[in-house]
């Protein structure tokens, strides 16, 4: 349907009762659009249309202190109450961009510690958070989340990025009856490789690609796929280094666990027979895009016995094992693979490798003959570039990272068990004190000088895009090559400088809150 006159009248439940209603939709260089229960399509004046919900969802309801910080924010945004998910770091609602009418996605991440929350885990949270923010921030490509805003508060992080209608590629498997043709399957895997390609060219490495992690704009045809949660995202070790040429290797890979054991290669467990040290690479990455192919061919996860006793009883070391081994038999005598085309299986051997040397790179993966083929090599970049031609980069922002102003007072008010928890007697370390978390000897060299709240982290991030800003060029401040530049040394049991800064920054400001002096200057 063409969308030149229609107008969308949204009826978008929020906290804030003054909410932007109608959205020109032939002015949004979007694909499709998230429908409300009670919105209204106007055709160019001569038809309405009415979106009923058959069951309504509820309406989620915000406690007092996020429902002030939504009204701080509705000069700019409204966040509405419908919820779209939930995850380990936090819950994603609808939102909407006041002056466009722009449908969003805005992820809260609650900084306050529950009471079911230990220090370390607390601490986690916060360095992955961190972790996210600093990479999300560099990130432009048709093919990867676009991040358009962030705030925060000493509650709360509000980050608001694109809403892809169209829902996660799980979800676009079942709606196609559990599997994809060769073709449609084709030109996803190939836009997974070119968003994967810009990513790895910048040393990002994901860790946890699979089809929960992957959205889809539409459900019809010619979808733009885009990678998205880089909650488990990290830089890779660089390959070389200039200030310490004796490290070892170990300490070039990382080594913490990451992913989803269904579409994690074996080294990320130590299972894999074929690699001698310790930890893996950023070709971890290819081999769960391996395992993507694989799914959206066969509509089932490829390194599975669904039959086999020990897959009943324990299913995640069942999986493992059957990683380690790689036996990729089933490709040839697989009642799901007798009709699927020789191309997409030897890709998927060439992806599905335990040797990481031989596993191919996003680049050797795109120049595979199966996206390379000269009966349809053209027709498939035509597709590509007729999919991807709506997307415009990240529009510049002269903060991308801001404190919202107002919202810094309400939290010392605020009754959370976080400021009522007491060290239990005779166990002084029961108390949530985040400052005592261990050092490591590399550390104490440097962390005189690092941020020391939440505060002095996200004016670091924001002072790094007025600078890019000013430039017209990417963020690159340098305190982040500072980090890159120190990352070398760091890569000792699967910790990095970004963790440590992370950790000291969430002790510091944690250890503030707890004795209730959260004023920061």
């Amino acid at each position: 349907m063409s969308t030149n006159g229609t107008t969308l009248v949204t009826h978008v439940t929020s906290g804030c009762p003054d909410v932007p209603r109608k959205v020109h939709l032939h002015r949004q260089a979007v694909q499709s659009v998230l429908l409300c229960h009670g919105d209204e399509l106007d055709l160019a004046g001569a038809v309405k249309l009415t979106f009923m919900e058959a069951n309504p969802s509820k309406s989620h309801h915000f406690d007092r202190v996020r429902e002030k910080e939504h009204k701080l924010l509705q000069n700019h945004y409204t966040i509405s109450t419908r919820k779209l998910g939930a995850g380990g770091q936090g819950s994603v609602y609808m939102a909407l961009e006041r002056t466009s009418g722009q449908q969003l996605a805005c992820k809260t991440i609650n900084l306050q510690a529950s009471s079911r929350e230990s220090a370390s885990q607390s601490a986690s949270r916060a360095r992955k958070t961190f972790r996210e923010l600093d990479i999300l921030k560099q990130l432009s490509h048709q093919n990867v989340i676009t991040i358009e805003k962030v705030f925060w508060t000493t509650n709360t992080i509000y980050l608001f990025q694109e809403l892809v209608a169209g829902g996660d590629l799980f979800s676009y498997i079942e709606f196609k009856d559990g599997t994809l043709a060769d073709g449609e399957a084709c030109t996803f895997v190939y836009q997974i490789l070119k968003g994967v390609e810009y990513l790895h060219g910048l040393g990002v490495v994901h860790r946890d690609l699979k089809p929960d992690n992957i959205l889809v704009t539409s459900l019809g045809d010619g979808a733009r796929i885009i990678i998205t949660d880089f909650g488990s995202a990290r830089y890779s070790p660089p390959s070389t280094s200039h200030n310490h040429p004796k490290t070892n290797r170990t300490k070039l890979r990382m080594t913490s666990l990451a992913g989803t054991t269904e579409f994690c290669a074996p080294e990320i467990y130590s299972k894999n027979p074929a690699v001698t040290d310790a930890g893996y690479t950023a070709k971890v990455d290819m081999w769960s895009i391996g395992c993507i192919c694989a799914t959206l061919l066969s509509g089932d996860i490829i390194f599975a016995d669904r039959s086999h006793p020990d897959f009943q009883r324990n299913p995640k070391d069942h999986v493992i094992t059957l990683s380690a081994r790689c036996n990729l038999e089933v490709l040839d005598y697989g009642a799901n693979w007798s009709c699927i085309n020789k191309r997409p299986k030897d890709l998927i051997r060439k992806l599905l490798t335990l040797s990481e040397d031989s596993r191919l790179t996003a680049t050797e993966a795109l120049a595979h003959p199966w996206f390379t083929n000269k009966s349809y090599a053209t027709e498939l970049q035509a597709v590509y570039d007729r999919v991807v031609a709506s997307w415009k980069p990240r529009r510049k922002v002269f903060r991308l990272v801001e404190r919202l102003q107002g919202a810094e007072d309400d939290l010392t008010s605020f009754k959370s068990p976080f400021f009522q928890q007491k060290a239990a007697p005779g166990n002084p370390n029961s108390q949530r004190n985040l400052s005592t978390i261990p050092e490591v000897p590399e550390q104490e060299e440097w962390r005189q000088n690092q941020p020391k709240d939440f505060e002095s982290r996200f004016k670091q991030l924001g002072a790094e895009d007025i600078r890019g800003a000013r430039h017209g060029q990417a963020v690159k401040s340098t305190a982040v090559n500072a980090i890159r530049r120190r990352r070398t040394s760091l890569y000792d049991e699967g910790i990095t400088d970004l963790d440590i800064q992370d950790a000291s920054a969430a002790g510091d400001c944690m250890a503030r809150l707890n004795s209730k002096k959260a004023r920061y200057r």
